[in-house]
């Protein structure tokens, strides 16, 4: 019996001395990342009338990479977004780069120019709520003015 107690004793000051490191650990955790504010595409219907808004999501993102951890989070969130995916994005002297790349045929046959522009917004809005981004430049398939259609008015993205 007493070798019951003392097994029982040692092995709930091991199970005890642990709960600090694994407390200690989740404190570790939530340190690396941040929680930043994405806004998504929602259909709210006002008087019969179905309007589409912006509306705030709050998510947890890696905190060394706040900006491209947003824009990752949109993308995964959104239901109208599935097409898209992140290829890079970067801060510069106040500018965030976001370079995203798609499926051209998913695009033309699913999207109108209304859900473009939304997404567009979406991704401006979601990037500049970080302090250090004064300005949003997003590029697809490397086309920095994407929404416009007509492949002459198109411009190539920066290179910076």
């Amino acid at each position: 019996m007493k070798k019951l107690i003392l097994s029982f004793a040692v092995l709930a000051t091991v199970v005890l001395g642990m709960l600090p490191v694994a407390a200690q650990k989740r404190a570790a955790e939530r340190r690396k990342t941040r929680e930043v504010s994405i806004y998504v595409l929602e259909n709210i219907e006002r008087n019969g009338v179905s309007d589409a808004t912006l509306v705030e999501v709050k998510r947890r993102v890696n905190a060394r990479t706040p900006v491209a951890g947003a824009v990752r989070a949109l993308l995964d969130d959104s239901n109208f977004i599935y097409a898209l995916r992140l290829v890079s994005a970067r801060v510069e002297n106040g500018k965030a780069y976001i370079n995203l790349a798609y499926d051209e045929d998913e695009i033309e046959c699913c999207w109108g120019a209304n859900m473009l522009s939304f997404f567009y917004d979406s991704i401006e809005k979601t990037v500049l709520q970080f302090p250090e981004v004064k300005e949003v430049r997003v590029c697809a398939n490397g086309i920095e003015n994407f929404l416009v259609r007509d492949p002459e008015l198109q411009r190539k993205c920066p290179k910076n």
